[in-house]
């Protein structure tokens, strides 16, 4: 139902606003780089069983649709998005999380109907952020390599494992 010539139809006649006010969106949400943002779109009555979804892209017509419910309250998870329905609140939540600089786009709530979907616009702005590394050692423990046999030092050991030349600098 997404697909072809009935969204741009509905862009031509309509704008690439919803029909009424079946559908609405926040217009505009921002997170931080490395961060993550959530966007609640909410819908009408009557929408619940409705398969929902995020789409990329500037124009209605032609935006990617990059995650979908199954029409269910399921939770959905690809790569670092995830979709989420909740009947009984009226709305569906999406989730990016690891912002990039360049998630930043134009995308759209929707929903799968027959005939022409319902959407809604959303910009997504990601602000400057600091990732933060952390370093440190870690324990032989943690590594796999087989312990210590009676009889063996730990150079030799630490040379099965491919250590040797780490652990003599």
């Amino acid at each position: 139902a997404w697909l072809g010539s009935d969204r741009c139809m509905y862009l031509c006649f309509s704008g690439y606003s919803s029909v009424g006010s079946a559908l609405s969106g926040p217009g505009k949400v921002s997170g931080p780089e490395w961060g993550s943002l959530t966007v609640q779109c909410h819908y009408d009555s009557g929408w619940e069983s409705y398969r929902k979804w995020w789409c990329r892209g500037a124009h209605w017509s032609s935006c990617k649709i990059v995650i979908v419910t199954s029409g269910s309250e399921d939770e959905v998870k690809i790569d670092h998005l995830s979709i989420r329905d909740s009947h009984k609140d009226l709305r569906f939540t999406v989730t990016m999380e690891d912002l990039r600089k360049d998630d930043a786009d134009t995308y759209w709530c929707g929903i799968e109907r027959s005939g022409t979907d319902l959407g809604v616009q959303v910009k997504v702005i990601i602000t400057p952020g600091e990732r933060v590394w952390v370093f440190g050692c870690v324990s032989q423990a943690v590594l796999c390599c087989p312990p210590a046999v009676s009889g063996h030092q730990e150079r030799s050991r630490a040379s099965q494992c491919g250590w040797d030349t780490w652990w003599e600098k």
